[in-house]
């Protein structure tokens, strides 16, 4: 019940911010279709300085999002208020957990409204989206959709995580100047080493699992256990740095945060 209270408020803190952004994006969305669809009386200049703003608008959410995913990881943890958060009567996993899911929902709504612009601006006389949805639905099993959404989750969870990761490395009292810059070039340095790192581990499990078969005819049962067994060992190896980074994440903050 504390946890969901946690969550209740961190996702009030910012829903006004993340909602005004991307109603923000969305109106515009709707103007530029009104203007390549001639809506607006073929008035080209507005067509110009709508289609020359859509890019600038997905960047500004895009700094907009990075911005308050920072400020979720790092307000009332890393400030003056961190002291009165870790005293409160809950687990040091739900106030991280809270956060790291609150902003996880800010960049899957961000990310929906971007991927509205792109169908939206590629064609919407079409239904593509109804178009999408329906082959998807037609070739894909609901194993595979529900796969597909686990390692987009993963995938989307894994920054985030990291970047509460590097917030607990610049409060631990070691590092007290540039911590912006210092951040930005952790961020990078860890990722290039965790992709390294995760890069061999895929190569040596498709080296394990080296084996064809003609896509014309069904696989037998080996084969099928050996397909499964694959992909569980690329969402462990996926699934890996996320959990590394919060084990890490939790030691600092728990044991070494200097606020």
């Amino acid at each position: 019940m504390k946890f969901f209270k946690l969550l209740k408020y961190e996702f009030l803190e910012n829903i006004a911010s993340v909602a005004l952004i991307n109603v923000a994006l969305l109106a515009l969305l709707y103007i530029m279709r009104m203007c390549l669809n001639g809506n607006l009386n073929n008035s080209h200049w507005i067509v110009g300085v709508v289609i020359a703003l859509a890019p600038v608008a997905i960047l500004a959410s895009s700094v907009f999002l990075l911005n308050i995913i920072i400020k979720t990881l790092y307000a009332r943890l890393f400030s003056q208020e961190g002291y009165l958060t870790l005293s409160l009567p809950v687990s040091i996993d739900a106030i991280l957990i809270s956060k790291i899911l609150t902003s996880m929902l800010w960049v899957l709504i961000s990310v929906f409204v971007v991927w509205l612009w792109f169908v939206s601006v590629i064609d919407d006389r079409f239904h593509i989206m109804y178009k999408f949805f329906r082959i998807i639905v037609e070739n894909y099993t609901f194993l595979d959709i529900l796969r597909f959404i686990v390692f987009a989750l993963v995938f989307t969870l894994k920054p985030i995580v990291l970047v509460l990761f590097i917030l607990s490395i610049l409060h631990i009292g070691k590092i007290t100047k540039f911590r912006q810059i210092i951040g930005i070039i952790l961020f990078v340095v860890i990722l290039l080493i965790e992709n390294i790192f995760t890069g061999y581990l895929f190569i040596f499990v498709d080296d394990i699992f080296d084996f064809s078969f003609n896509p014309i005819y069904p696989l037998n049962q080996m084969q099928v256990d050996n397909v499964f067994l694959l992909i569980s060992l690329y969402f462990v190896i996926s699934i890996l740095p996320i959990f590394v980074y919060y084990c890490c994440s939790r030691y600092l903050i728990k044991n070494k945060l200097e606020i």
